[in-house]
């Protein structure tokens, strides 16, 4: 006889996040099937095709936006096994120490001016 498995738990705000994920994911491949779709219309006018692709486009833009929007205001998940997915990539444990030729070229030290009109020759 089976033993009888427990139903996995998951939080509701990463459950949330993961499927917000997901839809994020399947936007392109939802917009690259609406795109092809007017191929198929045999008896569609250039000017209603040209009317379908620019409201797929303004759909998917539109979509987009509302995933981004709903994605920015979800809290990350932690515990996350993808490492860096959650915007964490400019956390300054993971960037390498900034060097002394580096702070030069940042702005704090102007660079020497070269050039034709500088009145110094290169």
């Amino acid at each position: 006889m089976r033993a009888r498995r427990e139903p996995l738990f998951l939080e509701r705000l990463s459950y949330r996040r993961r499927r917000v994920e997901d839809a994020a994911r399947l936007l392109p491949l939802l917009g690259a099937f609406l795109f092809l779709l007017p191929l198929l219309a045999r008896y569609a006018s250039v000017a209603q095709r040209g009317l379908y692709v620019f409201l797929v486009w303004f759909g998917l833009i539109a979509g987009a936006a509302l995933i981004s929007r709903a994605l920015a205001r979800m809290p990350t998940v932690d515990g996350d096994d993808e490492g860096g997915a959650h915007g964490d990539v400019g956390d300054a444990k993971t960037q390498p120490a900034a060097h002394a030729h580096d702070k030069a070229s940042s702005g704090s030290v102007p660079a020497p001016k070269t050039g034709p009109r500088s009145g110094t020759s290169a």
